[in-house]
């Protein structure tokens, strides 16, 4: 696709030919990933899962370090 758009430009070509590549460009890429059952966004998952750990997490550590909340520091210290 990169190297197509790079001639289309050189060439002079119009925007609407370059919209057309582009398109059927993506309509291939998307037709492949169906054909072999591929979501390129399947990477975010997991990442996207572990945010409310980490969110929750980081804020009992900023509390322990803060000294907010003793009670949670003391629990912590006590179940090992």
């Amino acid at each position: 696709f990169t190297n197509d758009l790079k001639k289309m430009k050189s060439e002079g070509r119009s925007v609407g030919e370059q919209a057309f590549v582009m398109k059927t460009t993506w309509r291939t890429m998307r037709a492949i990933y169906k054909y072999h059952k591929v979501n390129p966004l399947a990477i975010f998952k997991s990442p996207l899962m572990q945010i409310p750990v980490f969110w929750y997490f980081s804020i009992d550590i900023r509390k322990i370090i803060n000294g907010a909340d003793p009670e949670l520091a003391q629990q912590l210290t006590e179940s090992g």
